[in-house]
């Protein structure tokens, strides 16, 4: 949607002049600037004259002619307008175009593995992107062109401003091993299926066979006053056994008793006494406990428990891995961002210093007001996208929980992987 005005002025030179900066609109959010050429026919034409009648309005439409360059003029008795757009300046048709004819070794192989149709619509990393700028700075020295000179230097200059002393190239997949290597959130849930593995074992081991015994030990020795009781006693008693709960909640038992028996009693003939037996017994209930599916109950519950934790970690490492990823990209994205912002800085104030230059002959102290206030916006959109770009390597660093990448250090990253 276009959006904005159109300021025409007046003009009395005798001669003919050049385009003239006469206005400023936006078209979808870029500044786009209305050239107004004058010639001396056009030096007493009023804004009046040049809008009324309809009719000559409809003629002079089909006088409008489209350049090469991407300019439309208007021709109408002695005057044109042209519009000169910066929209070209985000467009990178060209510049990918460069880049996808130049070999692989120019572009310092980080995109080597990337065919040349891929790589020509995506705007380039701010190193390969430096790399390019250097060479056009190379070009415009040999060439004498200052303008073009400072133009690279000032966007030499605001890549710069992300560069740090450490740098370390990192691809996607790289990011995700070093995540699974050294995420503590994966470290520590991956504990998790192991507990509850222990807790199936320990459900099942209500049903195993347990074995058991009983050792007594007793002496009584106490004066008695009849021959009939003995005051002396000495009685050992033993037992032996396995039980075992079967899934039908019936108590499975088998075991064997030996006790020995001394006494000073002198009516005992069999002195000492030994008795043994061996028991076997079964306790089935009828009511509570009875039933295979009561008795499993826990068995199945703890099973159940074991696959949810294990789906919850499966989870929770997908989750994991696409935050990875999700950051990785948002890290492209901003270093990506961070060349256009800066391209299209430092276009504006090559305009800028244009127009001021121009201060003393046809622009306005209004319209270099507001020149300069946008300027200004243009600059604080370029802090917010490099701390929106440190923001991204610090949510990276921060997820892979890398040993030899700490937040603490100043290391950049730098990823080499282009999205499909």
């Amino acid at each position: 949607m276009w959006r904005g005005a159109v300021h025409v002025r007046r003009f009395d030179w005798s001669e003919g002049i050049g385009p003239v900066p006469c206005g400023c609109i936006r078209a979808f959010g870029l500044p786009v600037l209305v050239y107004i050429s004058l010639s001396a026919k056009s030096a007493s034409t009023t804004v009046r004259d040049r809008v009324a009648g309809a009719s000559r309005q409809r003629q002079d439409a089909s006088h409008t002619r489209f350049h090469g360059d991407g300019v439309a003029t208007v021709s109408r008795r002695g005057w044109t307008v042209a519009f000169a757009s910066l929209v070209g300046m985000c467009l990178y048709s060209a510049a990918g175009a460069q880049q996808s004819a130049s070999p692989a070794s120019e572009r310092g192989g980080r995109d080597a593995g990337i065919d040349r149709a891929r790589s020509a619509w995506h705007v380039p990393d701010p190193e390969l992107a430096r790399a390019r700028v250097l060479r056009l700075l190379e070009e415009a020295k040999t060439a004498g062109d200052r303008g073009a000179i400072a133009h690279h230097e000032r966007v030499i200059d605001l890549i710069d401003s992300i560069r740090r002393p450490d740098q370390i190239e990192l691809t996607l997949e790289d990011a995700l091993h070093r995540t699974l290597e050294n995420s503590y959130t994966i470290e520590i849930d991956r504990f998790n299926p192991a507990v509850e593995t222990t807790r199936i074992v320990e459900a099942e081991s209500a049903f195993d066979a347990l074995f058991f015994t009983n050792i007594t030990k007793n002496k009584v020795d106490r004066p008695t006053g009849s021959q009939l009781v003995s005051g002396d006693l000495d009685s050992f008693t033993s037992s032996y056994g396995i039980r075992k709960l079967m899934a039908t909640g019936a108590q499975v038992s088998g075991s064997y008793n030996l006790s020995r028996t001394k006494t000073s009693l002198s009516f005992q003939q069999l002195n000492p006494e030994y008795f043994s037996q061996f028991i076997f017994e079964v306790r089935q209930p009828f009511l509570r406990g009875l039933g295979i599916d009561t008795n499993l109950s826990g068995i199945r519950v703890a099973k159940n428990n074991r696959r949810i934790s294990d789906l919850a970690f499966r989870q929770q490492i997908r989750d994991v891995l696409r935050q990875v990823e999700e950051a990785y990209w948002r890290l492209v994205e901003a270093r990506r961002n961070v060349v256009i912002t800066a391209r299209l800085l430092a276009d504006f104030e090559k305009i800028f210093e244009e127009l001021y230059a121009r201060r003393d002959f046809d622009i306005t102290p209004v319209q270099l007001n507001a020149t300069t206030a946008r300027l200004e916006r243009s600059k604080a959109d370029f802090v917010r996208v490099r701390a929106t770009l440190r923001d991204a390597e610090d949510r990276l660093i921060a997820l892979m929980n890398a040993p030899d990448v700490n937040l603490t250090d100043a290391i950049e990253i730098i990823p080499t992987d282009l999205p499909d």
